[in-house]
């Protein structure tokens, strides 16, 4: 998980602040970057985001997940913005 001034500016700007070069951690990186790479190869048509990053809810399903599966059902088919999920799915063309 990102340094708590990461984890501040990803809440309030949406992006995550860079503290180590790009080629000591290849597979780490900001949506934004992952982004911009595919798009130099393929033409992107959908975004999809999935598990959106939203503290609140994040604890309470590690606390007690019997009693908000439906709230984090919801959350994640209404707030799936790729920009803020922890994980993204492309659809591309070549």
């Amino acid at each position: 998980m990102a340094h708590l001034a990461s984890r501040i500016s990803f809440l309030f700007l949406g992006k995550l602040l860079r503290t180590s070069d790009i080629k000591r951690h290849k597979g780490d990186r900001p949506f934004a970057e992952y982004k911009n790479i595919i798009k130099k190869y393929f033409k992107i048509k959908k975004i999809r985001g999935l598990f959106p990053t939203c503290p609140i809810i994040s604890i309470l399903t590690l606390k007690i997940p019997s009693k908000v599966v439906w709230l984090h059902k919801i959350y994640n088919s209404i707030l799936a913005i790729p920009s803020i999920s922890f994980q993204n799915i492309y659809i591309c063309r070549k």
